[in-house]
């Protein structure tokens, strides 16, 4: 994103915390997140294709996310949810 603004990207990153009170990275995760509970609730897509969706090469870290936020795996979140 900071090669697309044409800004250093610690300036950038700095610019933003600024701003919005949270890193850049937090953002996109969250950002993430909310996608990939849609995702998990509304389709049935597979959690590796989930991942794929969402810019993640593979689907361990949103085990890690959901078992993080929600003390579940995705599919026990999904038949939850």
């Amino acid at each position: 994103m900071a090669n697309e603004f044409s800004y250093n990207k610690c300036y950038l990153s700095r610019l933003i915390s600024e701003e919005f009170g949270e890193s850049f990275q937090k953002i996109v995760r969250d950002i993430r997140m909310e996608e990939i509970e849609t995702l998990i609730r509304y389709t049935n897509l597979s959690i590796e294709q989930i991942a794929e969706q969402v810019g993640y090469k593979n689907a361990v870290i949103i085990y890690k996310m959901i078992r993080e936020k929600y003390n579940m795996t995705p599919t026990e979140y999904r038949k939850n949810r």
